[in-house]
């Protein structure tokens, strides 16, 4: 695992074309909402590139598309996350609505299990990509929830593992952003350490898909492409 670790570090920075390639994410991600949209698509781009075997990371084209891959990933992360919208909602209106210490009580443990129930949706979000992936774009193969769920159980140790790996370094990166903020002119380039945590996150999950985890034939696959086009 340290191994891949240290690689999936120096993915970024691996080819002949990276300055340009990583300084251009770095740039686009600048742009307000569409630039970030297609910075994520770009790293959805990068992690089938290393399912396929790739090493170094994808080239720069078809930028609708990945923009449009973008939008799927972000759908993907705001449909799994809404089962934390309920307690979500019930916290909020016991903590606002309700002015009474045993309401704020019970308004935290909704908040609390929101909270848990958020951070559980996303650690299988990245899975659901990769379904994702494997159905070559199809957005409605993210949707398969027992797949997906049987999936991570299937892959557990692997999928675990690799998963708290990127937790723990994304930490790291975020201690970075707040510094390099914190620093003049730093909004210019605080997109450098947030890009390069996306491809650093996408070698990583792109590692976890190159194994045979969806347990789906590929006429279902196929199908799901077909609804898609």
């Amino acid at each position: 695992m340290w191994s891949e670790i240290i690689n999936a570090f120096k993915y970024p920075l691996i080819g002949e074309k990276y300055p340009k390639r990583f300084l251009l994410g770095c740039a686009i991600s600048l742009i307000p909402l569409l630039g970030s949209l297609v910075a994520v698509g770009y790293a959805v781009k990068s992690t089938r590139g290393i399912m396929d075997g790739s090493s170094e990371i994808p080239r720069w084209e078809d930028f609708i598309g990945l923009l449009l891959m973008g939008i799927k990933a972000l759908g993907i992360l705001f449909v799994y996350g809404l089962v934390s919208l309920v307690p979500f909602s019930l916290g909020i209106f016991f903590i606002l609505v309700i002015p009474h210490v045993i309401a704020v009580n019970i308004g935290f443990i909704f908040l609390v299990l929101s909270s848990i129930l958020f951070l559980s949706s996303t650690f299988v979000v990245p899975m659901a990509v990769l379904f994702m992936i494997r159905a070559g774009g199809s957005f409605r193969a993210a949707l398969h929830f027992e797949d997906v769920l049987i999936a991570v159980r299937n892959m557990a140790t692997t999928y675990v593992i690799r998963s708290l790996g990127v937790w723990a370094v994304g930490f790291l990166f975020v201690a970075a952003m707040l510094l390099v903020i914190s620093l003049p002119f730093g909004h210019f380039f605080v997109m450098i350490p947030a890009f390069y945590f996306l491809l650093f996150a996408s070698y990583i999950f792109g590692m976890e898909g190159r194994l045979d985890f969806t347990g789906r034939d590929e006429e279902n696959i196929d199908k799901d492409i077909d609804k898609d086009q």
